[in-house]
């Protein structure tokens, strides 16, 4: 789909302008996955539902639109539903859309050896392009991170980073994977690069005071709560974080004083 070749707003006036005044008018399959995509994404799963069987109505041989209804089952949890329908299409492995859905299906139906030897299979074919290639290793490292699979979160997303290391959405699932596989020292890494592209993330700066101080940092986690603080001040949850830490740093005194301006606040 080459969404980001279709005017994203002006479709969605024509769209709502026809369901405001009851005609019918066309639009190509492109236009209703777009249109389907942006109402799923936003949690209108109703209208993104209608979209899709008035999109397959007007263009019934449309895989594209039945990947993106497969997508919306998905969306409302119907996961065997999804699978099953993704049946009907037949094995499409030149689409990211529909190899992110199938994964998503076999991992959510707690079939995760079939998921496994899929993203292999997708891997060894090399038959993606660069731009295809990170997107199916961002994403469906997420869904992996998603059920609790970080080890190979971690794989998918440290192969998308070899593409692009600056997209601060994957070094933050990444960043995740690590903490949760306690590798702290390597979380701490990742926050620090997510820093070097945006000083100014607070959620940064707080991940990165709890992670030091995970690793009995102590000075190194208050000086990065301090970051934090300067971003959002009076954040209560940052200052008894701070808080914590200057008491197993023995700096009891202005632990108890900054536990005290936590309950005033």
């Amino acid at each position: 789909m080459e969404g980001n070749d279709i005017d994203i707003n002006e479709l969605i006036k024509r769209y709502e302008l026809m369901r405001y005044e009851g005609k019918s008018v066309y639009f190509d399959p492109d236009d209703f996955a777009v249109l389907a995509d942006y109402y799923n994404d936003f949690g209108d799963i109703s209208e993104a539902k209608y979209i899709v069987e008035f999109g397959l109505g007007m263009h019934p041989g449309s895989t594209q639109l039945m990947v993106v209804k497969a997508k919306i089952l998905v969306a409302s949890e119907k996961y065997q539903d999804a699978y099953d329908y993704l049946a009907i299409i037949g094995d499409d492995e030149s689409s990211v859309d529909y190899l992110q859905v199938k994964i998503e299906c076999l991992l959510n139906l707690d079939k995760v050896a079939e998921a496994d030897s899929l993203v292999e299979k997708v891997l060894a074919a090399d038959d993606l392009d660069e731009i295809d290639l990170y997107t199916f290793l961002s994403e469906v490292g997420y869904l992996y991170n998603d059920i609790d699979i970080y080890e190979k979160a971690i794989s998918l997303h440290e192969a998308a980073r070899k593409i692009d290391n600056s997209n601060l959405e994957l070094l933050v699932d990444l960043s995740y994977g690590y903490e949760m596989t306690t590798n702290f020292e390597k979380a701490i890494e990742i926050n620090n690069l997510i820093l070097d592209i945006n000083p100014y993330s607070f959620e940064a700066w707080v991940n990165l005071g709890k992670l030091h101080s995970m690793l009995q940092e102590y000075d190194k986690a208050i000086d990065a709560f301090d970051f934090a603080l300067t971003i959002e001040e009076d954040e209560v949850s940052v200052l008894k974080m701070k808080a914590l830490s200057l008491y197993l740093n023995d700096n009891v005194e202005e632990a108890v004083r900054i536990f005290r301006e936590c309950l005033k606040n």
